[in-house]
């Protein structure tokens, strides 16, 4: 009994140890959320935007937008242009549709087939927070579906007569000169100025929805560009190349002869040459 006893008061005293030395110790601090949903969201604003992801994944889609955000598009028109099958074609349009980048405008009856046709909308605009996350072979692409677009609404709103009927209109370009710091603060710059756009249709919308608009809803284009352009010598040396291969195109030159064939050919005149000096 006296053996038992001492061992539980053995494990007593262990358990006692045992429990100040955790006390000693200092506690392990659990995982802090606070501010996790700011950063988070954060994190989410600058992340590329879904429909660009979709775009990038795949070369044909930004080729199909460069044209379907100009004019109306087929998969059977695609499918001749890319030199892919209809299939492949489809394939791209459906993905693009499903996504709300395209939406199908109207069907025709041709051959008795339907014929599908498709036509961009403005979720086909790739902002300037997306440019960066796109592969440089898309790009071409992507500005050409951007500025297809936007020369579209400019043609539409000048067929129309809606260009000139307010004295607010606000249309300017000019080239300028800038260092790499100036360059970096006028893209900032835009950026705001796209953040803007954003937040004062946002309210529109908002005014819109509690009665406190003021006139009706204007439609509206806003287009802001900052790209590098090409020196007066770049420019003239890009058209010294263009003008080389366009002449070789043209003219291509005749096959050089082998030395064989050249000699075989020298070797068969002097034979004739021989041949008639005999006769004679």
């Amino acid at each position: 009994m006296s053996r038992g006893a001492k061992g539980k008061g053995g494990m007593r005293k262990a358990k006692t140890a045992s429990k100040a030395r955790v006390k000693g110790r200092s506690k392990r601090k659990s995982p802090s959320y606070k501010g996790t949903a700011k950063r988070a969201r954060e994190r989410a604003a600058e992340a590329m935007d879904p429909k660009v992801a979709i775009i990038a994944k795949d070369p044909l889609r930004a080729e199909i937008l460069a044209v379907a955000i100009q004019r109306l598009y087929s998969p059977s028109e695609f499918a001749r242009d890319a030199g892919v099958s209809v299939g492949v074609a489809a394939y791209a349009f459906r993905v693009l549709n499903e996504n709300s980048i395209i939406e199908l405008a109207k069907t025709e009856k041709v051959r008795g087939a339907v014929k599908h046709l498709y036509r961009a909308n403005e979720a086909a605009f790739i902002g300037d927070k997306d440019w960066g996350a796109l592969a440089p072979v898309l790009r071409p692409g992507v500005i050409g579906a951007t500025f297809g677009n936007f020369n579209g609404r400019v043609a539409q709103a000048e067929e129309t007569g809606k260009l000139y009927e307010r004295d607010d209109v606000r249309i300017y370009w000019a080239p300028r000169d800038y260092d790499e710091i100036a360059w970096k603060e006028y893209a900032e710059i835009l950026a705001w100025c796209i953040e803007e756009s954003e937040r004062l249709e946002v309210e529109t919308v908002e005014r819109g929805a509690n009665g406190d608009a003021e006139g009706s809803s204007l439609k509206a284009t806003v287009g802001l560009f900052l790209f590098p352009s090409p020196t007066h010598s770049e420019i003239k040396a890009y058209e010294r190349e263009k003008r080389k291969k366009e002449h070789g195109k043209a003219e291509p030159q005749a096959p050089k002869r082998s030395a064989n064939r050249k000699a075989k050919g020298q070797n068969k005149r002097k034979g004739q040459n021989k041949g008639e000096g005999g006769k004679a």
